[in-house]
């Protein structure tokens, strides 16, 4: 059939063997984990219908249906089957395993949150410049005039489900926004039809479609800040909040900073690390009910095969066969573009800002009289922006509101990371199999004599020039940042491997290749003793690899 067993509606399938032991000598050395055989339906006489239910709890349960028809006319028989399986969306909240304690399980608890320690600055230096002994990335943000900032209190962090680590970690349990099980369909379709053509020839078609659907799974509401649009590198001090931004003053007066004589010098902040999304969610992207940011995948597969099997009159067996596989798959996983949130934080932020930047030596849009006006929004990255934890409904006593981010500017912020592959693959198999004349204790010796060729393309389509590699650096290459080695002088933050703009995953050049494999095999079955089999077998693939395998003993 194919290994694809999303493919067979369970209705159509007579029974199902499982060989676990001993397999390799029946199947060969790929078979040493064990072999699931799915034996069909070879005929099927009217129609029957089959459904099924389970309840589970905090779920709307899982269930499934499936319709077989068949009929034969003399040498013919037709068997057609379709199922629909269906699982429910269970959420993680609902099983109380999933939220442990920091103390009892840190393991899904992430210290890079959006509860975030900040570091002062001063002035910017007249030009960003890469500081490889700098650890504070003064180079890119200017020299530190304090200490860092707390954005919380241990009472804050805690209101709002963290655990309080350090001065610039309030943890969060990114586990809550994940399912426990996401909601799934599977559809699938299956004909055959086997005519006897001779006493002695058995033709055969058979076909099957399956769909795998699942529109939203989610995980984190974000992904953590591990490169930015700094020029040094690493996951600290990697974005800038200018003191223009108008979410600064409510930042230094919640946290007492506006009464320290350095706010008089200070020019911005920088967060020791960062995440955008993390305590208060994020529901721009997800469904009712649901708080962080969901991956679509939905897989087709089809499969056809046709031949011929029988026996010749000396006794031969044989089967015919050719064999067409195509896979259709499309999956993606979006993540920011920090390039896109610093210019958010200096006010130049959404798809309607567009201004002249009056300072091409520096990155990003340098405008200030033009910052979060005509269309430019400010981005609020500080505890102010959200007003709860939503999965428990935990208030934030930090919020303001107002403070919110609007889902418009979000949404620029984001890129889906959206990629299609189409693979498939046309075999053509031929196998020969008989006794010889040979007579052993336990029997005649066997023989199999085959033959395969296989042709195979993959295609893989990824359109957006930000997620395919043509937008090799945090900021675009017209800004002047291109892939260099850091030991070059006019090195600027972009390293050879082209990371991309997003701040945690890799960007996704399109990959293409084709395989044409020949391959051909005999084997020989010695049954030495009534309970002892020897199996011999010798093949080749023609300019892959060669294999020989000798000795599968089974009593």
């Amino acid at each position: 059939m194919t290994q694809n067993t999303s493919v067979i509606p369970t209705i159509a399938l007579q029974r199902t063997e499982l060989l676990k032991d001993g397999a390799a000598v029946t199947y060969g050395a790929d078979a040493t984990g064990g072999v699931v055989n799915f034996i069909g339906r070879d005929s099927f006489d009217g129609i029957e219908i089959q459904s099924s239910y389970k309840a589970i709890d905090g779920s709307d349960g899982d269930w499934n249906v499936g319709i077989i028809g068949g009929f034969g006319e003399g040498d013919t028989e037709v068997v057609w089957a379709a199922s629909w399986d269906h699982r429910s969306l269970l959420n993680a909240k609902d099983r109380e395993f999933t939220d442990l304690p920091y103390g009892t399980n840190p393991a899904p608890w992430s210290t890079l949150t959006n509860l975030a320690g900040w570091l002062p600055r001063g002035s910017l230096p007249n030009e960003q410049t890469y500081n490889p002994g700098s650890s504070t990335g003064a180079g890119d943000w200017g020299n530190p005039v304090g200490g860092v900032i707390s954005d919380y209190t241990q009472e804050s962090c805690e209101a709002v489900g963290g655990a309080y680590v350090n001065s610039y970690s309030c943890a969060y349990n990114y586990i809550p926004y994940y399912n426990v099980v996401s909601e799934n369909d599977i559809y699938r379709l299956y004909g055959q039809v086997t005519t006897q053509v001779s006493s002695q020839m058995e033709f055969y078609v058979r076909a099957a479609y399956s769909m795998v659907d699942t529109p939203a799974q989610y995980g984190s509401p974000s992904q953590p800040v591990i490169r930015g649009p700094a020029i040094h590198q690493g996951a600290t001090y990697q974005l800038y909040v200018p003191k223009s931004n108008p979410y600064v003053q409510d930042f230094a007066e919640r946290t007492g900073y506006i009464n320290n004589p350095a706010w008089a010098v200070t020019q911005g902040f920088t967060p020791v690390t960062y995440r955008a999304f993390a305590h208060g969610g994020l529901d721009v992207f997800a469904e009712d009910g649901k708080y962080s940011t969901p991956s679509k995948i939905r897989n087709k597969f089809a499969h056809i095969v046709s031949g011929f099997e029988g026996e010749l009159d000396n006794g031969i067996s044989y089967d015919i066969a050719a064999t067409y596989n195509q896979e259709n798959l499309y999956a993606d996983s979006p993540d920011m573009m920090l390039y896109r949130m610093q210019e958010a934080l200096n006010g130049f932020g959404g798809e309607n800002c567009n201004v002249q930047d009056q300072n091409p030596n520096r990155f990003g849009t340098q405008n200030a009289g033009a910052a979060g006006q005509n269309g430019c929004m400010y981005y609020n990255p500080f505890a102010s922006n959200f007003s709860q934890q939503p999965v428990y409904g935990l208030n934030n006593p930090s919020y303001v509101p107002g403070a919110e981010n609007s889902p418009e500017l979000i949404r620029w912020m984001f890129n889906e990371r959206a990629a299609r592959d189409l693979n498939w693959n046309l075999t053509f198999d031929a196998v020969f199999s008989g006794e010889t004349p040979i007579e052993l204790p336990g029997g005649n010796m066997g023989w199999a004599l085959g033959g395969q060729w296989r042709t195979t393309e993959n295609q893989e389509t990824v359109t957006d020039p930000l997620y395919n590699g043509q937008t090799e650096c945090q900021n675009p290459a017209d800004e002047g940042q291109v892939p260099r080695d850091p030991s070059d002088p006019a090195f600027n933050g972009c390293t050879p491997d082209a990371p991309g703009p997003f701040q945690f995953f890799a960007t996704n050049p399109a990959d293409y290749s084709t395989q044409d494999q020949t391959s051909v095999f005999g084997e020989l079955s010695m049954p030495v003793l009534d309970n002892v089999y020897l199996s011999a077998r010798s093949g080749r693939i023609v300019d892959t690899i060669y294999f020989y395998q000798m000795g599968g003993l089974r009593i």
